[in-house]
């Protein structure tokens, strides 16, 4: 069999998209291990709060075997504080009796945001005469 230009493309494109379908560290089964980015809006003995990268307040439940880190090092549920940027490694979903955090790496403090009608006002014209 003589393998043409377009076939050998074809092959070439089936093997490589199988390959991406097949990387390592990401579950595609369906169930349930998931990584949830945000900042701390509110931590308990029990739970946590974060407002994620899409503005969302998602509540997960610390559990017994729940691991914290920070910096690399391990660190407890007092190191994430309000404010905190975390990164949560979570097991289950909301449909099947909620998420449970397996792991809580702590980032530094979220940075507080400028008001945009304060940048506003420090750009205006107007401003600089008013001070003449």
């Amino acid at each position: 069999m003589k393998m043409t230009p377009l076939k050998m493309t074809f092959l070439t494109f089936l093997l490589l998209s199988t390959a991406a379908l097949a990387h390592e560290g990401h579950d595609h089964g369906g169930a349930a291990e998931n990584k949830i980015m945000g900042v701390v809006k509110a931590i308990t003995a029990t739970a946590v709060t974060v407002t994620d990268t899409h503005g969302t307040d998602v509540n997960i439940a610390i559990i017994s075997d729940t691991k914290f880190e920070r910096a690399g090092k391990a660190a407890t549920a007092q190191d994430a504080v309000v404010g905190s940027r975390v990164v949560i490694e979570t097991m289950g979903t909301p449909d099947s009796g909620g998420l449970h955090a397996m792991k809580v790496k702590i980032g530094a403090a979220a940075k507080p945001r400028k008001s945009v009608n304060a940048t506003a006002q420090r750009r205006s014209p107007l401003n600089a005469l008013e001070k003449r």
